[in-house]
């Protein structure tokens, strides 16, 4: 392969591979954000590695040189961008890869425990690294699974990508295997419980976790968010801060059709109507990483709420929404027809971006 440029997308604390049309969303988001917003990416001029942390770093930084000796040649040109073998030589492989597991080199050809040993001792030097004290990066996702199966894969592949704690989900316990390619393996995502549509009959109990009665009924929406968020901080070990990732569907929420599950609820919709341009509620993936990471700082943890194709998550989910993530301000629908992403594009370019903000000397590996 022979190319002018290369476009690498950097992937923190990664075991499987982006998904190509998430890897494209990332490069052209980071295309219009340095176009139209130039003075967004600053902090790693802010953020020099000192000097004790030199040692980690370029241990760390093995983690990405192992590209280099694979990287497609600069047309015209007999030697390979890195530092590994020429192309003539008998030991140079034009298609490196030796496992058929599409995961980061670094871990090819062993096994699961390995794996998930070597990565959390990666992930644990990241911290190191980055100043974090505990055992979390500060960010999660929460994802209501009922109809649209064809996107949570996608998700859970790109939260093994980037600096993502925990991927939680209410609605349907079964989730598309298939479409994680294997990353549900290391990040496995958390069932939460289903979603809360009228009080539960007999038959189909809901468990309240932490009690000892057994299973029982919830009388009330608060009941239920009670226990979904209890079951969040436990894991997160602290209080969290919800976001909500607005991908930017407005035209396809609807409420036409109360009895079709794809169909937004009217409290839903209500919330997302008044939250959308309030310029309290809403912040931007174009903001600039000082105000992004202001805003992250406001709770310990951050989960962040991506919504299914076309449909709003739960009213009272919402309703704990202290912020509305955008990637690109709405101006930008009347100044390049923007007609929004799907879930799967626009979580990987917000994830990519809070990871680097929230975590800026890792940017310098």
């Amino acid at each position: 392969m022979r190319a002018d440029k290369v476009i690498y997308v950097p992937q923190y604390g990664t075991i499987s591979s982006l998904n190509v049309v998430t890897s494209l969303g990332i490069a052209l988001f980071y295309a219009y954000l340095d176009t139209y917003f130039p003075h967004s990416r600053t902090l790693i001029q802010a953020h020099r590695i000192p000097k004790e942390d030199e040692a980690l770093l370029k241990e760390l930084a093995q983690y990405q040189k192992v590209f280099e000796s694979v990287a497609p040649l600069p047309e015209g040109s007999d030697a390979p961008v890195g530092s590994g073998p020429k192309r003539d030589d008998p030991h140079f492989n034009p298609v490196p890869r030796c496992d058929p597991r599409p995961i980061h080199p670094m871990f090819f050809q062993k096994d699961l425990t390995t794996i998930r040993n070597d990565l959390t001792a990666f992930r644990s030097a990241l911290r190191q690294l980055s100043g974090v004290r505990g055992n979390h990066f500060g960010l999660s996702i929460l994802y209501e699974n009922d109809f649209d199966q064809r996107n949570f894969g996608g998700l859970v592949r790109n939260a093994n990508a980037f600096l993502v704690d925990h991927i939680f989900y209410i609605g349907r316990r079964k989730f598309n295997v298939v479409g994680t390619v294997g990353s549900y393996h290391y990040t496995p995502p958390i069932f939460c419980g289903p979603v809360f549509s009228g009080t539960h009959s007999v038959t189909s109990p809901h468990v309240r976790r932490g009690e000892d009665e057994g299973p029982l009924v919830p009388s009330t929406e608060e009941e239920w968010l009670e226990d979904v968020q209890r079951m969040i901080e436990a894991k997160c070990d602290g209080k969290v801060q919800f976001w909500f990732l607005d991908i930017a569907q407005e035209k396809l929420y609807s409420t036409s059709d109360p009895g079709d599950n794809s169909s937004s609820s009217p409290a839903s919709l209500a919330w997302y109507e008044e939250v959308r341009n309030d310029p309290t509620k809403v912040i931007t993936c174009c903001d600039t990483e000082e105000a992004l990471a202001a805003a992250a700082r406001e709770a310990p943890n951050t989960v962040l709420i991506i919504p299914q194709e076309g449909k709003l998550p739960h009213s009272r989910l919402l309703q704990q929404c202290s912020k509305v993530l955008q990637i690109v301000p709405s101006r930008a629908e009347d100044e390049m027809r923007w007609c929004g992403l799907s879930a799967q594009v626009a979580s990987g370019i917000a994830l990519q971006r809070l990871s680097s903000v929230m975590h800026p000397k890792i940017k310098c590996i």
